[in-house]
């Protein structure tokens, strides 16, 4: 499964990673610890929680694209996710698409 490709891609230098549509499993941010290359994560289609991704993001520095059309964001995670972006001064695109803000 993507635990086991996941350990085999944290040897080499993972810069963008799409799980699109997957459904993810709790637990899933814990794959990306110690991919600190990362500079584009789309996760596109999921239903995310908003605490759960602020950890993927101290983790990945390098990031410049966020990809979060489609995952059930709404109001309240929109200000959680602003309030910790914040530091991410290399960040470029932020994709917010198809969410329940108003």
């Amino acid at each position: 499964g993507l635990a086991i490709i996941m350990a085999e891609v944290n040897k080499l230098k993972l810069v963008y990673l799409g799980l699109f549509d997957n459904h993810l499993e709790e637990g899933w941010m814990e794959m990306l610890k110690g991919v600190s290359d990362l500079k584009g994560l789309n996760l596109a289609g999921n239903e995310i929680n908003i605490s759960s991704l602020i950890p993927v993001l101290k983790w990945s520095p390098q990031l410049e694209f966020l990809g979060l059309g489609y995952c059930g964001i709404d109001d309240g995670a929109v200000t959680i996710l602003s309030q910790a972006l914040v530091e991410y001064r290399l960040l470029k695109n932020l994709y917010l698409y198809e969410n329940n803000i108003s």
